[in-house]
């Protein structure tokens, strides 16, 4: 049963893909460009990063208030 729902997920994600990507460069399909790699990551990394970040300062910060 659970194959045949694997099966099922993976028929329908590669019918979308097919159908839906167009151009087949490398990046076409993101919504952010990916030609200026250190601004990329610059980008990625204050998008990513505060999450796990915040969870230390807070502990932190609970911790030096007493």
């Amino acid at each position: 049963m659970i194959g045949a729902g694997r099966t099922l997920l993976q028929r329908a994600v590669l019918n979308n893909v097919r159908k839906y990507s167009d151009n087949k460069a490398i990046g076409a399909g993101l919504p952010w460009p990916v030609g200026n790699t250190p601004k990329l990551t610059i980008t990625f990394i204050l998008f990513f990063a505060p999450p796990f970040w915040a969870p230390f300062l807070i502990t932190r910060y609970q911790m030096l208030k007493k």
